[in-house]
């Protein structure tokens, strides 16, 4: 029961440092890194269909195409703008 409840623990912490990477520029691609590794070890570790770790990457160019925080999405200089 031991080694079990610590291995729990650490991935829960592992999926919250992980979330809250994504969110920060400086760390969203090695947070996505970690993400893609887990997901992997989790597919080959455990009997679950490899949809799942699948469905998991495919949610990554969401999070790597969020915009810099503090900038609105279209925020970006004369890039994307419309001028009249």
């Amino acid at each position: 029961e031991g080694p079990a409840r610590l291995l729990t623990w650490a991935a829960m912490a592992a999926e919250l440092a992980m979330a809250a990477g994504i969110w920060s520029p400086r760390t969203r691609w090695w947070a996505a890194a970690a993400c893609v590794a887990f997901h992997l070890g989790v597919g080959l570790t455990m009997r679950i269909t490899p949809l799942f770790a699948l469905l998991m990457w495919l949610h990554l160019p969401l999070a790597l195409s969020l915009p810099p925080r503090g900038r609105p999405a279209g925020a970006g200089g004369d890039r994307g703008t419309m001028r009249g």
